[in-house]
């Protein structure tokens, strides 16, 4: 058990969200209440630059505290230098697990693994020092699974998952982001992961403890369940 003032540290980010997308920040379309109530509640960095894109380099920026130029994995799939610390292993040294939830992507420094390791084959490793909550890379295979379990018929997994909803009204004039997919919001990925979460919290009130959550949203495909497909 921890002191009598736990130490909690909520992580989180969300893959490809632009930076003035939130209402806290007075947006005039994009409304996001419960960001609006963290922001209110914490800190809110309002000249906070990503260092690079696409989402892999500009996370691993993120999770090492350094620029492209230093940590050199220019583009998805670059692997990190396995002799740079990173936010896991720093917290580590404070006495936390850091545990993820979602993806890091980092590719492992080839190095320190044989020629033949299965690790070298994706580069939806988890970053050095994680340990993992939920793991959901590209595939899902976790959220799929439970889409199935609740009856969808998804036979080609993450191939049918995206598949927007055929014949939806209003299409024709709104464009193709409109069409909302098959599963409900309640059944969304983001809720998904944001339940297992809430889960592995719910059992850690009096604990020290860092939780990183990635969601993969608003990253495409572009494609939101009702109602948010009509926002």
């Amino acid at each position: 058990m921890a002191a009598d003032h736990p130490r909690k540290v909520l992580f989180i980010s969300a893959d490809q969200w632009r930076g003035e997308c939130l209402s806290a920040l007075g947006h005039e379309v994009v409304k996001t209440p419960n960001l609006d109530r963290l922001a209110a509640d914490g800190v809110l960095f309002r000249r906070h630059y990503s260092q690079s894109s696409p989402c892999g380099p500009a996370r691993t920026s993120l999770l090492t505290g350094m620029y492209l130029m230093n940590h050199r994995a220019g583009r998805n799939g670059t692997p990190v230098d396995g002799r740079f610390t990173n936010i896991a292993l720093e917290v580590r040294k404070a006495g936390y697990d850091p545990t993820l939830f979602g993806y890091t992507d980092t590719a492992p420094d080839p190095r320190r693994f044989a020629p033949g390791d299965p690790a070298l084959t994706t580069y939806e490793g988890v970053l050095p020092g994680m340990s993992v909550g939920l793991q959901l890379p590209e595939h899902m295979a976790a959220w799929i699974a439970d889409l199935r379990a609740k009856g969808y018929d998804l036979p080609r997994g993450r191939w049918d998952v995206y598949k927007p909803v055929a014949d939806y009204p209003g299409a024709a004039d709104r464009g193709h982001s409109f069409r909302p997919p098959i599963f409900s919001a309640a059944d969304s990925e983001t809720t998904f992961m944001a339940d297992a979460v809430m889960k592995w919290l719910s059992v850690r009130r009096d604990e020290n403890w860092f939780a990183h959550a990635v969601f993969l949203r608003p990253h495409p495909p572009l494609i939101a369940p009702e109602p948010y497909n009509t926002l």
